[in-house]
């Protein structure tokens, strides 16, 4: 029985039942957030990486196509190369995609290891295996960190291609007005 002051025994297991219930339920919640922001992120970094390599190698196809169109009529070669370096950009943009796309792969790897180095040390930790956790826990952390850097080297390599469509677009202006100057004279 319980007065007024203090619960029975039964009631405070079910107070403790109920409020454990409620904090694994917030945990979930914040658990789902969290991997719904990283696949959005993921999603949009694949993305981007495809719009990346799109344009470069739009912006090179349509390139090479012009140029092999100055060939068949015979337009002077100097007029072909002004063409060569929004050329050059753009097949270093696609490259530079390519490249970041690699990249995530190894990067998805590193990530999954590291999840797997911390399972492993709360597995340890569990099991009352202190020198096997701080050896799981010191892989966590290296793993991780290799995953960061190669987030990072993708990031830097998708925007390399994004600033070689750039540069490769406004090399191809300059080489088109010139071209237009070459007409007039």
């Amino acid at each position: 029985m319980s007065n007024g002051n203090q619960l029975d025994p039964e009631g405070i297991r079910h107070a403790v039942s109920m409020q454990q219930a409620a904090d694994l339920a917030e945990y979930n919640a914040d658990v789902q957030t969290s991997l719904e922001t990283f696949k959005a992120g993921n999603l949009a970094g694949r993305e981007a990486l495809k719009a990346v390599a799109l344009v470069n190698s739009g912006g090179a196809v349509a390139l090479l196509a012009f140029i092999g169109h100055l060939a068949s009529i015979g337009a002077p070669s100097e007029i072909m190369i002004a063409f060569r370096s929004s050329l050059t950009w753009f097949i270093q943009g696609v490259t530079a995609a390519v490249v970041a796309t690699g990249i995530v792969y190894f990067s998805r790897l590193c990530d999954g290891t590291s999840i797997a180095r911390r399972m492993e040390a709360r597995d340890a930790r569990r099991e009352n295996d202190a020198t096997t956790a701080a050896q799981k826990d010191r892989g966590e952390r290296s793993w991780w960190r290799a995953w960061f850097a190669l987030n990072l080297c993708t990031i830097g390599t998708g925007i390399y291609s994004l600033i070689s469509f750039i540069v490769g677009a406004v090399n191809g202006y300059h080489a088109f007005e010139a071209l237009a100057m070459h007409g007039r004279s």
